[in-house]
């Protein structure tokens, strides 16, 4: 699906960044470098174009030097989502019925320019490319009670504790967010970007991916560059959702006519923890760090309604 997409007309030209693979000091003070204001007193007045001596030489490199926030809607962008889904369902048979979804997608999208002066946008995953979803829901009457298979012929006593008792029961799972770094500077101990990307067994909420593949050093960090580091990657992402919810149903004949239908509910059931996204700039001190939680706890309803 094609998409519109602003562009920047007055940034930068690529040319003229940095393509060192360090802070490139000498552009950076370049770029920054006072020159005299050869608009001064031509443009209307009010601005600091009219009044300033002086201007920053890479504000005199852009094409559009007299103007700022100069900026148009192409067509240039598009969104492609491709998936796989299943779906399998058991109809009520032996006090059973279940429903189980599995998606296995792909949602790429190209809708920002990594550099203002790219010809095209930068293709990359979705912010909300989440390639595995699965999701399991059923219902379950205990075979307890009067004419199931167990205590079958029990007392109307027994029956009204032990019997008419449904189990409701739905699991979540759905992978976590797509990270990005914006423009950091790697210091080339990892061989590899993957590197970055922690096994499972080894994440924690004080260390979520390898920040010793980055320079932390505030004083050494990228500027005016040509920016190579995707905006986000596909491997390298947030903590999954995994969460469960239980419910327990009970009936009872109170008369011919009248029923009570008693329910407990337990949502986040076993009490997950889904934390949020982890802090990825590399200059924070909390850099790899997740300091928010998305989930709630463990909560517990009961609630009930007569029917006559």
């Amino acid at each position: 699906m094609h998409l519109s997409t602003s562009k920047n007309l007055d940034a930068l030209p690529n040319q003229y960044l940095s393509t060192l693979p360090t802070r490139d000091t000498a552009t950076i003070n370049n770029l920054g470098a006072q020159t005299p204001n050869p608009f001064k007193g031509l443009v209307p007045a009010g601005t600091s174009l009219y009044t300033n001596s002086t201007i920053a030489r890479s504000s005199l490199l852009t094409p559009y030097p007299l103007f700022t926030g100069v900026t148009y809607n192409t067509q240039q962008g598009y969104n492609m989502y491709n998936s796989l889904q299943v779906n399998a369902e058991r109809r009520f048979a032996n006090g059973f019925t279940g429903t189980f979804v599995f998606t296995w997608q792909n949602d790429m999208e190209a809708t920002s320019f990594l550099n203002a002066g790219d010809p095209l946008p930068e293709k990359l995953p979705a912010t909300t490319d989440f390639p595995v979803y699965f999701s399991a829901s059923g219902l379950y009457s205990l075979p307890i009670g009067h004419g199931r298979m167990l205590l079958g012929s029990s007392s109307k006593t027994v029956n009204a504790l032990l019997g008419g008792w449904q189990i409701e029961g739905v699991y979540r799972y759905q992978s976590g967010p797509p990270l990005g770094f914006g423009n950091a500077l790697l210091n080339g101990t990892c061989p590899t970007l993957a590197s970055i990307a922690l096994p499972a067994d080894q994440r924690t909420y004080l260390k979520w991916f390898n920040t010793s593949c980055f320079n932390t050093n505030s004083s050494q960090q990228l500027s005016n560059n040509l920016i190579t580091l995707p905006a986000r990657f596909s491997y390298i992402r947030g903590m999954p959702l995994s969460v469960a919810d239980i419910s327990g149903i009970k009936r009872f004949k109170i008369s011919e006519r009248v029923n009570l239908e008693m329910r407990w509910e337990f949502l986040n059931a076993f009490n997950h923890v889904w934390l949020g996204a982890p802090t990825t700039s590399p200059t924070s001190g909390a850099f790899g760090q997740i300091g928010t939680e998305q989930s709630s706890p463990r909560r517990v309803y009961w609630s009930g309604h007569i029917t006559f």
